[in-house]
C-alpha cells in the first residue's frame, strides 16, 4: 500500500499564515518554535505561537505552522486519537506526529485540548503521559487530550 506524505511545516511570513494550515476552531493553528535548545510545539494564533516550557507560556513571532499538503483527492492524511491517562498509562501511536525534539532529541509529540472553551495545541514528551499546553501565562498539564496522528 502507498501513502502520500500529507503534512509539512511552513515558516510564517510576517504573521501571514500559509494556505492549508491546520486549524482548530476558527482561528487556532499549529504551529512551532525553537526554544531553550527545543521544538516545541504549541498554539498558533494572532500571528503569534505560545508554547509551554518549564511551567510557563512563551511567546514567539518566528515560527513554523503545520500545513495539510496532502492531494487532495485522496482526504486528509492525518486524524486526532483521544488519550485519557487518567484510565490507562499511555501508549504512544506508532503514527503519532513528532512535532519537536528535546534538548536531548528526544520526540515531543502534538497534542490537542479544549480549555475553557478554547482550542490549545501542546506538547507530549516520550515517556510521559500528562501533556502540557500553553493557557493564561502558565504551562497547563493534562491528562484527557487528543494526539495528532498520521491515518493508516
Amino acid at each position: 500500500m502507498c501513502r502520500q506524505v500529507a503534512l509539512s511545516w511552513r515558516p510564517t511570513r510576517c504573521g501571514e499564515i500559509p494556505d492549508r494550515a491546520i486549524i482548530l476552531g476558527s482561528s487556532v493553528h499549529i504551529g512551532r518554535a525553537k526554544h531553550e535548545n527545543e521544538v516545541i510545539p504549541g498554539t498558533g494564533i494572532h500571528g503569534q505561537l505560545y508554547v509551554p516550557y518549564c511551567g510557563e507560556e512563551h511567546c514567539h513571532e518566528d515560527y513554523e505552522v503545520l500545513c495539510d499538503t496532502a492531494l487532495q483527492c485522496f482526504g486528509q492524511g492525518y486524524e486526532w486519537c483521544p488519550i485519557d491517562a487518567k484510565c490507562e498509562p499511555v501508549n504512544v501511536p506508532p503514527t503519532a506526529v513528532i512535532g519537536g525534539h528535546t534538548a536531548c532529541k528526544q520526540p515531543i509529540y502534538i497534542a490537542r485540548a479544549c480549555i475553557n472553551g478554547e482550542w490549545c495545541v501542546g506538547k507530549l514528551s516520550e515517556g510521559q503521559s500528562i501533556a502540557c499546553f500553553p493557557y493564561g501565562g502558565k504551562e497547563v498539564p493534562l491528562e484527557e487530550y487528543d494526539l495528532l496522528v498520521y491515518c493508516p
